[in-house]
């Protein structure tokens, strides 16, 4: 379909954009992130030789430190100059980038919806085409004039109705594929500024959830690229057994063409709220958490057959 190319090419042109001026202020951030290295680097070593002069320790453990402290800065000015495109880039965004690629089945989600949407107009193009049969028929009985009528009208509508949804399935993709480009530009655009706090024990956190944020973000889109993958092929099944059915032109295959159309109409609403539910399955999976319940089961002491406790009683 037409319209489906066109809305493709404009998203991909939307994160070409988003990809310039990427290349054109990650050069500007990289600085920042120079700059905020120095200054929490001579942080680093001055509270160091402070805590070391304090706690007066002896000169093993005052040249381990040294030497940690020394390697670390020397890895976090890496990951801040060269090796930010190796490892967070190309590394991270790039390979999960790559994987959802792959997995997205033809590798364009434009493609998989305008086949199963081409099948599913061709089952409506030939049950319509059944009414121009009616002249043919063996009787002009009103009733069974009205009973083709309104099978065929029934038949369209659901495949109508199934191909809405399955739009509404494939509109959700986009913005969710869209949404994960743009978080993972702002967090590459970004992340130079949050590397260098890596040098402050205390402050750790700040690069962890930097790091937290990219990688789940990267993670929508290959969630959405599994989610389309399953469902496709059952779309395209079904599209596929509702036209053969239609084009059948028996009044026996309007129950098949319905019970299609129907079942397609669910699983693009599954899908729909599958794709939903990623930024929190993306969430869970790069926080550690479950993502399915919040609740904590507790937890009592105690051994193995041992009888339980009777709570004490108040004394009077």
């Amino acid at each position: 379909m037409a319209g489906i190319q066109q809305f493709d090419q404009a998203a991909s042109q939307i994160l070409a954009e988003a990809g310039q001026y990427l290349a054109e202020k990650s050069g500007v951030i990289q600085g920042y992130g120079h700059d905020l290295f120095l200054a929490l680097g001579a942080l680093a070593f001055a509270w160091m030789g402070i805590r070391l002069i304090l706690e007066a320790g002896e000169l093993t453990s005052i040249m381990g430190g040294l030497i940690r402290t020394i390697l670390l800065a020397g890895i976090v000015y890496w990951l801040v100059s060269a090796g930010y495109s190796i490892v967070f880039v190309d590394g991270i965004a790039g390979s999960l980038d790559q994987i959802a690629n792959t997995l997205l089945p033809g590798g364009s989600m434009s493609g998989t919806l305008s086949e199963s949407l081409s099948a599913f107009y061709r089952a409506g193009t030939a049950t319509m085409e059944l009414t121009n049969d009616f002249a043919a028929g063996e009787s002009w009985n009103p009733l069974n004039i009205m009973g083709k009528i309104y099978s065929s009208l029934a038949q369209v509508g659901a495949l109508f109705l199934s191909g809405l949804l399955l739009l509404l399935a494939g509109g959700v993709f986009f913005i969710v594929a869209m949404a994960s480009q743009f978080m993972v530009t702002i967090a590459i655009i970004l992340g130079p500024v949050f590397i260098p706090w890596l040098l402050l024990p205390a402050a750790t956190f700040v690069f962890d959830g930097w790091l937290r944020f990219l990688i789940s973000a990267a993670l929508w889109k290959v969630l959405a690229a599994i989610i389309v993958g399953i469902t496709s092929g059952v779309f395209q099944s079904l599209a596929s057994k509702a036209e053969a059915a239609a084009k059948a032109g028996s009044s026996a295959n309007y129950g098949e063409v319905m019970l299609a159309s129907f079942v397609a109409g669910l699983t693009a609403l599954l899908a729909a709220y599958l794709l939903l539910q990623i930024p929190s399955i993306a969430a869970a999976l790069a926080g550690g958490g479950t993502g399915v319940y919040s609740a904590r089961i507790p937890r009592r002491a105690g051994k193995v057959g041992q009888q339980p406790t009777k709570p004490e009683q108040p004394k009077k």
